[in-house]
């Protein structure tokens, strides 16, 4: 929010892709854009990349999702849960609170969610698509409908879908440091100078994926002062226009 006010312009639903250097500024490659900088900084934690289904992987439309925001958004909607470990079962009976009609697609033929979980859904009316896998979505502006195939029988049933949750867990930044060349510590996080740049001239690391204290006060704290030696390494002192 504060950034917002600050004039900050926020993507989201975009994944930064490629750093590049050009004559006189960087590049920044995402899925959707690409964005010219003075200067990049890289915040992204170590362990908050969604897997992506490869089925999923150029849709553009609206209707897919990955964590929940608004819950409300949902209210009397039909939503497709892709996964079977606890994050897609506490996805779904989350949902099942607003949702009309809550499906979860499990790949193999039992779920690695808790009992609990998988018990609690069933109680609740959730539909388990177990030995299934979603192998296409319709609607080129938003998700109306999505195929769903038995992995056994190779059935496919098409069902009416607005939204898909992708909850097939996370994995770390390692492939975006090694895909633009950022050289890393032994424990995976991003090897940074005294003033937070990296191995990249330019592109600065602060929070999470560079500090050895991996606490929400102190990754803000060096947030704050990658920001500070970035508009330094631009213009001194920083703070005058």
């Amino acid at each position: 929010m504060q950034a917002s006010y600050a004039g900050a312009e926020i993507r989201c639903n975009e994944e930064a892709l490629k750093i590049e250097r050009k004559e006189g500024h960087l590049e920044l490659r995402t899925n959707n854009a690409v964005y010219q900088a003075k200067r990049i900084i890289v915040c992204t934690g170590l362990l908050n990349v969604p897997n992506k289904l490869s089925v999923l992987s150029h849709y553009k439309g609206e209707g897919v999702f990955y964590k929940i925001g608004n819950l409300a958004q949902f209210r009397g909607k039909k939503v497709i849960v892709v996964g079977g470990g606890d994050s897609a079962f506490d996805i779904a009976l989350q949902l099942k609170e607003v949702a009309d009609d809550v499906r979860i697609v499990v790949k193999h033929e039992y779920a690695r969610a808790k009992d609990k979980s998988v018990n609690e859904a069933v109680e609740k009316g959730i539909t388990i698509h177990y030995n299934s896998e979603l192998i296409g979505i319709a609607g080129p502006q938003k998700v109306s409908r999505a195929k769903i195939m038995n992995t056994k029988s190779k059935k496919v049933a098409e069902l009416g879908a607005d939204a898909i949750f992708s909850a097939i867990g996370f994995s770390t930044v390692n492939k975006f440091m090694q895909d633009n060349g950022i050289t890393q510590n032994e424990d995976g996080s991003i090897k940074t100078s005294h003033n937070y740049e990296t191995s990249i001239s330019g592109v600065f690391a602060a929070g999470d994926v560079n500090g050895e204290v991996k606490v929400i006060a102190v990754a803000c704290a060096r947030g704050i002062e990658a920001a500070v030696h970035t508009f330094s390494s631009i213009k001194k002192p920083y703070w005058l226009s």
